[in-house]
C-alpha cells in the first residue's frame, strides 16, 4: 500500500489484537523506534521488535505472528532466513515492491497474498497526491551546495538525504544543521524538533514525518527505484498543503 495508508497503525493494532507471542522485523533502528510509539499507543503485549541483521535473536523460536516490514527486503539472500521463522500467521509490508536482483516474486511468495498493489483507488479517493518533484543537474559538488544553499533559504521543514557519511557531515558542518546517520540516537526526535536535517540512508525507509514539506537529495544510490521511490514519497505522510521533492 502507499505511503501514508497507515500500515505501520494497521500492524500495531494486530498485535495487540492477536493472543499470544508476536515478532515484527525491522530495517534498522529508526523503524524501530517508530514501531514503539505505535505499539504503545495500541498497548500492544508479547511483542519482540528486531532488525533484519538480528537472526540470532530469533532463530530456533516460534511465533503466533510475524509482521515483516519494508519486506521488499526479505528476499535477500541473507534475510531470507527470516522467511523460516515458524508462525501461525505472518504479514508483509510495503510501499516499494521492487527488487533490481530478479527477485521480486519471492517478495510475494515469502509473506502472503498481495493487496493494495494498485494506487488507482488512493489517488481517486484523494487520499494520496502526488508531490511535485524538480530535477536540477549540475556539474560539480560545488555546485550541489550552490543550489542547495539557495533552496535552504526558503525555511521549510526538510530532510536532506545524501549517500555517503562524509557528504552529510560536510552538509551538516557547513550549513550548522544535525545529521542523522547510524550512530545517531533518539533519530525521529532528532528529526521532529529541527526545522532541517541532514540524513543518511538509515531514513530511507519507513519514517514518518507529518510536518514534512520538502525533500532534498543530494546523493543517492543509482539504479535503485526502491530507494528513489521511498525518499521522494515521505511527503505523502505530510499533512502539509504543499509538498515537493528535489
Amino acid at each position: 500500500m502507499a505511503w501514508g495508508m497507515g500500515k505501520t497503525y494497521l500492524g500495531a493494532a494486530i498485535c495487540a489484537m492477536v493472543k499470544g507471542k508476536k515478532l515484527v522485523v525491522v530495517p534498522n533502528i529508526t523503524e524501530k523506534e517508530q514501531w514503539h510509539v505505535y505499539l504503545r499507543k495500541f498497548n500492544a503485549r508479547d511483542v519482540q521488535l528486531e532488525t533484519y541483521s538480528a537472526w540470532h535473536k530469533v532463530q530456533g523460536k516460534e511465533y503466533v505472528l510475524i509482521v515483516y516490514d519494508e519486506c521488499h527486503r526479505l528476499p535477500a539472500p541473507v534475510w531470507s532466513r527470516f522467511a523460516t521463522v515458524q508462525s501461525k500467521y505472518r504479514l508483509g509490508f510495503s510501499a516499494t515492491p521492487y527488487r533490481e536482483d530478479g527477485r521480486e516474486d519471492l517478495i510475494i511468495a515469502l509473506t502472503g497474498y498481495p493487496v493494495g498493489l494498485s494506487w488507482e483507488h488512493f489517488l481517486q479517493a484523494k487520499a494520496i497526491r502526488k508531490p511535485r518533484i524538480i530535477c536540477k543537474v549540475v556539474s560539480t559538488d560545488r555546485e550541489k551546495l550552490s543550489v542547495l544553499e539557495d533552496l535552504l533559504k526558503i525555511p521549510m521543514k526538510t530532510l536532506i538525504f545524501v549517500e555517503l557519511i562524509a557528504s552529510g557531515e560536510k552538509i551538516a558542518k557547513h550549513f550548522n544543521l544535525p545529521f542523522v546517520y547510524g550512530n545517531t540516537k533518539d533519530r525521529l526526535d532528532v528529526i521532529s524538533k529541527n526545522l532541517v536535517t541532514v540524513v543518511s540512508r538509515v531514513g530511507d525507509e519507513g519514517i514518518s514525518v507529518k510536518d514534512l514539506e520538502r525533500t532534498i537529495e543530494v546523493e543517492f544510490l543509482g539504479g535503485s527505484r526502491r530507494q528513489e521511490a521511498q525518499r521522494a514519497y515521505h511527503l505523502l505522510h505530510s499533512v502539509k498543503p504543499e509538498i515537493s521533492t528535489r
